[in-house]
C-alpha cells in the first residue's frame, strides 16, 4: 500500500504524538495535550487509505481507539484554549495551493493585498514593520509580499501591511472547492497465493483518480480498495488417508472365542492426481480376538481298565472292569458321562481247569490206575493175535487197517484224558 510523502510525514507525526503526546500543565492534574481538529481532518483526507485500513483492522479488537478518528470532537486551533492543541506543521513538500483550505497554511498563491485592500509588506523587508518571520519561518523565502499563513500562525493567510498604522491584516482569498476522490483501475499485487489448486490473488486500487482534496470525500463509499479474487493453478497432488475403523464382522458367539474383523477405507482423503495410496499408512483390515465365557464341555469315558484279579483261581469266575469320565472331563457346566453307560462292569474270567480233591476224585484216580493197564494189555493182546493179519494188510497198504489203527490210538488217549479228570 503506497502513500504520498505528505501522508507518511503525518503518520510519523501522529505516531510520535501518541507515543510522546506532550504534557498539559495548565491544571494541577497532568494530562496529555489534545490533538487539533484541523490536523485530524487533514490526516484523514490525506491518508484515507490508511485510516480505512486501520478502522477495519484496529477497531473490532480495540473499540476504545475510535477516538483517534473522531476529528469533530477535537478542539480547534487558536480557539482560546490553554494550552494550545498539538498541530501538524506541513512542510514545503506540501502541494502549493492558490486557494484557502482550512487555515490556509498550504496557500502559495500570488494575492498580495489584505481584505481591506492594503498592499502587503514584503516578508524580507523590515519597514514599515519590523519582524523576524523570515528567519523563524523558512517557508517564507521567496514569498515576496504574497499572503501566507507561516507555521499556522493565524486562522487564515495574512501579511504585514504597508500601512504603518496597521501592522497586519488577514487576506481575502477564495476558499478551495472540495474534490471527492475516485479510484484508479484495479492492479494485481503479486501472484496467486498457491502453487496448485484454488487460491486467491490480491487486487488493489488507489484513491488517486483524483485524490480527495479540500474536505472532499474519500473513496470509501465507492467500495473497498482491496479485493481477493480466485485463481486456479494445476491440480494439487493429494495423498490418500484412512477413514476411521469400522466393524465389518462382529462376534456372534455366546461362549468361547471368535475373531472380529475391522476395516477402514482410503477415502480421507481419496488419493488424487498421482498422490500415494494408503499402503504406507498400514493395513486396511485388522482382526481382533473377542472372548466370551468358556463354552461347556461334555465329559467322555476313557478306555476300560481292570484293577482286580479274577474272583477264582481256577475254572470260571468274574472280574471287575472300570473306566474314568476324563476323556475329556466335564467342565464349565458340561454333561457327565452317564449317557454313555456305567463306569463299572463285571466280566467272566476263565482260568485253568481246577484239580479234583474230593472222595469221588480218589475213586476216579484208582479207576484210572486200573483202566490204563487194562487198556494197554487189551491192545497188546489184540495186536499179538492179529499180528500176522496186520503185517499182511500193512504190506498191502490196506487203507482201512490204517484208519482202524489210528482210531484205536485216539481212543487210548481219550480214555487217558478221562481218567485224569
Amino acid at each position: 500500500m503506497s502513500a504520498s510523502p505528505e501522508c507518511m510525514d503525518q503518520v510519523r507525526f501522529i505516531a510520535c504524538y501518541y507515543t510522546f503526546p506532550g504534557c498539559d500543565r495548565s491544571t494541577s492534574v497532568l494530562r496529555p495535550k489534545k490533538f487539533c481538529k484541523e490536523s485530524c481532518l487533514h490526516f484523514t483526507n490525506e491518508c484515507s487509505r490508511f485510516v480505512n485500513a486501520w478502522k477495519e483492522i484496529l477497531l473490532p479488537s480495540y473499540p476504545e481507539k475510535a477516538a483517534l478518528f473522531s476529528c469533530l470532537e477535537k478542539p480547534s486551533r487558536n480557539a482560546g484554549e490553554s494550552p494550545e492543541c498539538v498541530y501538524y506543521d506541513r512542510k514545503e513538500s506540501v502541494e502549493k495551493e492558490d486557494c484557502v483550505y482550512l487555515d490556509g497554511s498550504s496557500y502559495y498563491g500570488n494575492i498580495s493585498v489584505t481584505a481591506s485592500n492594503i498592499p502587503c509588506q514584503t516578508w524580507t523587508d523590515q519597514c514599515p514593520h519590523r519582524h523576524t518571520m523570515n528567519k523563524t519561518y523558512p517557508e517564507l523565502n521567496n514569498a515576496n509580499n504574497y499572503c501566507r499563513n507561516p507555521q499556522n500562525s493565524g486562522k487564515q493567510p495574512w501579511c504585514f501591511t504597508t500601512d504603518k498604522n496597521k501592522r497586519w491584516e488577514y487576506c481575502d482569498i477564495p476558499k478551495c472547492i472540495s474534490v471527492d476522490g475516485s479510484y484508479s483501475n484495479w492492479s494485481l499485487n503479486g501472484t496467486c497465493n498457491v502453487i496448485c489448486g484454488d487460491g486467491f490473488e490480491t487486487w488493489s486500487r488507489e484513491c488517486n483518480n483524483p485524490e480527495p482534496k479540500y474536505g472532499g470525500r474519500n473513496c470509501s463509499h465507492l467500495g473497498k480498495p482491496v479485493e481477493y479474487r480466485q485463481c486456479t493453478k494445476k491440480p494439487c497432488v493429494v495423498n490418500g488417508g484412512y477413514s476411521s475403523w469400522n466393524l465389518s464382522s462382529q462376534c456372534n458367539v455366546t461362549c468361547g472365542q471368535e475373531v472380529e474383523i475391522w476395516r477402514r477405507s482410503c477415502n480421507n482423503p481419496t488419493p488424487k492426481n498421482g498422490g500415494r495410496n494408503c499402503t504406507v499408512l498400514g493395513e486396511d483390515i485388522k482382526r481382533i480376538i473377542c472372548e466370551r465365557r468358556p463354552c461347556p464341555i461334555d465329559g467322555n469315558y476313557s478306555n476300560w481298565t481292570t484293577s482286580s484279579a479274577c474272583s477264582v483261581t481256577c475254572g470260571v469266575g468274574y472280574q471287575i472292569w472300570f473306566r474314568e469320565c476324563d476323556n475329556p472331563p466335564p467342565t464349565y457346566g458340561g454333561k457327565d458321562c452317564s449317557k454313555y453307560g456305567k463306569d463299572k462292569d463285571s466280566r467272566p474270567c476263565h482260568l485253568r481247569h481246577c484239580s479234583v480233591t474230593s472222595r469221588s476224585a480218589k475213586v476216579i484216580r484208582i479207576a484210572y490206575g486200573v483202566c490204563v493197564p487194562i487198556i494197554i494189555m487189551a491192545i497188546g493182546f489184540f495186536l499179538i493175535r492179529k499180528r500176522n493179519v496186520l503185517m499182511k494188510r500193512f504190506k498191502r497198504a490196506d487203507r482201512k487197517f490204517i484208519e482202524l489203527y489210528c482210531i484205536l490210538i485216539l481212543i487210548i488217549f481219550y480214555v487217558h484224558d478221562l481218567c485224569r479228570i
